[in-house]
């Protein structure tokens, strides 16, 4: 990891214990709480995947999404790139990841 990779992490960290307000297209809204988060690096240094822990009241939420950094008038800029992420309840990720483990590849993956 470069510097600038660790910079980036770092500020992506940061937010940790901050509010969330999720808008949805029918105009609901949903406010909660970054509770916890994980950032990995992609092979684009650009890209910054993260798994969010998020409680919604006592309800808990985990969202697969990532940060862009991006080049704007002579400087980057962190952006926030995950509007179409998956975010849903532990037992529904769980049950995702058993059904995809009915496939090779993704046993393989597990193992």
């Amino acid at each position: 990891m470069t510097v600038q990779d660790d910079y980036w992490k770092q500020k992506i960290l940061s937010v940790i214990g901050k509010p969330v307000h999720f808008k949805y297209p029918d105009g609901s809204a949903k406010d909660g709480i970054l509770k916890d988060r994980v950032v990995a690096v992609d092979e684009n240094p650009a890209y910054f995947n993260v798994i969010d822990f998020i409680l919604f009241g006592d309800v808990e939420y985990l969202r697969f999404s990532y940060y862009h950094v991006v080049s704007r008038r002579c400087k980057d800029v962190l952006k926030f790139a995950g509007q179409t992420s998956l975010t849903a309840p532990p037992e529904f990720v769980k049950s995702l990841f058993d059904a995809a483990r009915e496939k090779p590849w993704f046993r393989k993956l597990l193992d």
